[in-house]
């Protein structure tokens, strides 16, 4: 997978410019250098195009009581996904939010995951996805990693709390990544379907909910994960951190009930001592 991932993971387009056989740019400066130092008469042009980057990766795991099964296979993904991907951040979750990105950039395996079991307070305790989600975004240089990323969340959604607060915190963390996966060991039975209020409520809200048991299936989904960038996102991610209600205020025409100045016959006398 690590091999792979190389030319499989989900990129974006940079901002910054790179030289380009056929670019859409001329690269000025670099075309005049060319003509200065060498034949005029044998001038090409050089021309830039944006370089593609790999996206962000946000993983977080899910290491409550009910997943202590797959608990070790998921850390050992990590660890292998922070070695094949530049930008990828690793967080753990149960009744707390633990980051273990620093912890698993060592290449000794044992090394990383020595580091993190005393770091980690909340080994196969509860589950409250719900509070470790809004904690997560509380918190501004978290939040960042998952604005444009690939989030995967690595959970059997049994949440022990508040299903609504869940499903807001879900919301939001949708409207900032770019494709929200939700990964859970009970999808690997054929006949699996949500059952809990809280998983049937985030479904119109994730991109994909697949299976999560085993390493296998953890390399198959982040391999075609940049196939997720095909089909539009999912529908009920709007209304989140950038549309929901608590988050932005209501135009001063909208709150009033009155139509926009450019819709109405007295919009001058406004316009005026403007």
């Amino acid at each position: 997978m690590q091999r792979r991932l190389q030319a499989r993971a989900p990129q974006r387009r940079g901002y910054r410019r790179a030289p380009c056989r056929r670019g859409d740019r001329l690269d000025l400066r670099r075309s005049l250098s060319a003509m200065v130092h060498h034949d005029p008469g044998a001038l090409r042009p050089v021309w830039t195009r944006r370089a593609d980057r790999f996206r962000r990766v946000l993983l977080l795991i899910d290491i409550s009581g009910s997943m202590k099964r797959e608990t070790d296979d998921y850390l050992r993904f990590a660890h292998a996904l922070t070695q094949a991907l530049p930008a990828v951040e690793i967080f753990s979750f149960g009744t707390r939010l633990t980051r273990l990105t620093p912890s698993l950039r060592h290449k000794d395996i044992d090394r990383a995951l020595a580091e993190i079991a005393p770091s980690v307070a909340d080994w196969q305790g509860g589950t409250r996805i719900g509070d470790s989600l809004a904690a997560f975004l509380a918190i501004p240089r978290f939040a960042r990693a998952s604005r444009g990323a690939l989030v995967v969340v690595l959970s059997d959604g049994l949440e022990r709390g508040d299903p609504d607060q869940m499903v807001h915190a879900v919301r939001r963390l949708a409207a900032r990544s770019w494709r929200l996966a939700w990964l859970t060991p009970l999808a690997a039975d054929p006949e699996f379907s949500p059952e809990t209020a809280a998983l049937k409520a985030i479904l119109p809200i994730v991109d994909h909910l697949g299976i999560g048991a085993g390493i296998e299936s953890l390399c198959d989904f982040i391999e075609g994960s940049a196939r997720l960038g095909a089909t539009a996102p999912a529908p009920g991610r709007s209304g989140g951190h950038h549309g929901h209600p608590d988050h932005r205020r209501p135009s001063p025409h909208l709150a009033t009930g009155r139509p926009a100045v450019a819709g109405r016959t007295d919009a001058a006398a406004d316009l005026r001592p403007l």
